[in-house]
């Protein structure tokens, strides 16, 4: 959906996809760490973990809006069965994220909320938001695979430009200074014309 959003010029729709699968990823691993369902019955909970799956490849088809949103009252359906069971498990795995609307109303007048996203073709985005505006910014010659390999390849410390914290401090320096590309190719090129 995030690409689907992103190709339509739908930023706060797109925002919205972004933090929505973002939430499932952490509740996904909190789950998997912390919270094991009590008092649920095991089918109930893979059928669950089934929705979620086909869910997450309905997402990336473009067609699959009318599917999309029958997975989704189905994944809803067994969510309040299992709020019933055990309402401490449900909490942990019911994260509602606050939507574009709601940050770009929350944020101040001399704020900028940045948020990057890969679309399904690996093309790399910002999604902007003030107080104003909601707005999807396509970063020109940046990729997933062209970041991956530009951290992996500053990650260790043995590079200019490393991620390491400074052991004195334990502070890493400003990325304007430590990693000029990076810092040139996201951060100058996340802005909208409206903002400068």
């Amino acid at each position: 959906m995030l690409t689907l959003h992103l190709r339509q010029n739908n930023a706060t729709q797109a925002f919205d996809a972004a933090k929505q699968a973002r939430s499932r990823v952490l509740a996904d691993l909190l789950s998997g760490q912390s919270a094991q369902p009590h008092n649920i019955p095991t089918d109930l909970v893979a059928r669950r973990e089934d929705l979620r799956q086909e869910l997450d490849q309905a997402y990336n088809d473009e067609d699959a809006a009318a599917q999309i949103i029958a997975l989704e009252r189905s994944l809803a359906d067994v969510d309040c069965q299992i709020e019933l069971l055990d309402p401490a498990y449900a909490g942990l795995e019911a994260m509602n994220p606050l939507t574009a609307n709601e940050v770009r109303e929350r944020l101040p007048a001399d704020s900028v909320l940045l948020n990057y996203v890969v679309d399904a073709d690996g093309g790399f985005w910002a999604l902007v938001i003030t107080s104003d505006i909601v707005e999807a910014v396509p970063i020109p010659r940046v990729s997933e695979r062209w970041l991956r390999d530009f951290l992996l390849d500053h990650l260790d410390g043995t590079r200019q430009g490393s991620l390491v914290p400074e052991p004195a401090t334990g502070h890493l320096r400003s990325p304007r200074s430590l990693f000029p590309l990076l810092y040139k190719s996201l951060f100058n090129n996340s802005f909208p014309r409206s903002l400068w």
